[in-house]
């Protein structure tokens, strides 16, 4: 019998879950056995698990669960452990990012097996569920705000964006700070988004469509051609949501910057730092929700950065539940694997680790 182990998140800023109350009940109504470990940060508390005929665990106590369960998880592990079980989770190590190796020598170790959240695909190649249309939310919110609050002289180093709230209030907090900035005859800002037409793209454009903000809208036909690409600059803010591949090219550079530009606030949401992959190689760690942008260039004419790696946890009961609607047949169907979403996300993680030494 199939049997997943919803194991608590190690980050202290993820709140999201791939499997909410909802799901698990509908696994359990599937013959499928669902653990899940205790945790005071889940969007959804420990109780509403329990009241629908889940086990509860202790955190972490799935290191000593039985071989045979498969544990389920949204980020990246921590520590030098071995991982001799069957993961599900968003692992980043697939384009050579920090600690990657690292990773998945743990994995060689303990013989265990890999099935990457970004690499569960059709036959046809596209992902099967994903966060972006709330990455690109989160991601342009926090532009936006960046650039409001720069703009009404109100950005400092004590600057901070909600770490867990929803579209309605969001919209709340920058309607106010864009009705202070507009108030005063000011015009909204010129947005360019990059990857506009994909999941994360449709989502910023969600975020700017709310306040009648326009949006220059990119996408592979404008950047074929490979970068840099001096039209950003002419924006005020810039927004990347374009997954980074082996053929990626940078869209903006250091060299680039320091042209004569309007560009303000560069919202990275696709996020690889550290990665060969980067489109956007001008900073080497991510931000986060207690330090949410970079300043790449002080002055007067100043250039901020915010590239944070888990924005969706910033929505965590709306963007679990999403993403848990696109995940959840596949759950089901794990162990007869008739999509073959499974197997092709095995043959990804094998074909990465041949070339890992322990």
């Amino acid at each position: 019998m199939t049997h997943f182990w919803l194991r608590s998140e190690y980050r202290d800023d993820e709140f999201r879950t791939p499997i909410t109350p909802i799901g698990a009940r509908k696994l359990l109504d599937n013959g499928i056995n669902v653990t899940v470990e205790e945790s005071d940060k889940r969007a959804f508390s420990t109780n509403e698990y329990r009241s629908i005929g889940c086990e509860i665990a202790r955190q972490g106590a799935w290191k000593s669960s039985d071989r045979k369960t498969i544990i389920l998880g949204l980020k990246e592990l921590e520590g030098n452990i071995v991982l001799n079980h069957r993961h599900i989770m968003f692992a980043h190590v697939f384009k050579e990012q920090k600690g990657s190796n690292k990773t998945l020598a743990c994995f060689k170790r303990g013989g265990g097996i890999l099935y990457d959240l970004e690499y569960l695909t059709d036959a046809e190649g596209k992902r099967v569920a994903a966060f972006g249309h709330y990455a690109g939310f989160a991601g342009a919110a926090v532009a936006l705000n960046i650039w409001l609050a720069k703009m009404n002289m109100d950005l400092n180093s004590n600057y901070k964006f909600p770490s867990t709230t929803n579209k309605t209030e969001i919209r709340s907090i920058l309607s106010k700070d864009l009705t202070k900035y507009v108030s005063k005859n000011n015009e909204k800002p010129g947005v360019i988004i990059i990857g506009a037409h994909g999941r994360v793209g449709k989502g910023a454009k969600e975020l700017f469509n709310s306040f009648a903000i326009q949006t220059k809208d990119w996408d592979l036909e404008e950047t074929s051609s490979g970068g840099p690409f001096p039209e950003i600059l002419e924006h005020d803010i810039f927004v990347n949501c374009v997954l980074a591949s082996a053929d990626s090219k940078p869209f903006i550079t250091k060299d680039l910057i320091k042209s004569t530009r309007k560009l303000l606030v560069i919202s990275d949401v696709s996020c690889d730092p550290g990665s060969e992959y980067n489109t956007i190689p001008l900073y080497d760690q991510p931000t986060s929700f207690s330090m949410p942008y970079h300043t790449l260039i002080a002055g007067n004419k100043p250039l901020y950065i915010t590239a944070i790696d888990n924005l969706p946890a910033m929505l965590p009961k709306e963007s679990s539940l999403n993403f848990e609607r696109q995940l959840l047949n596949y759950l089901i169907d794990f162990k007869d694997d008739n999509y073959g979403v499974w197997g092709r996300a095995k043959k990804a993680f094998d074909a990465k680790l041949e070339n890992i030494l322990m």
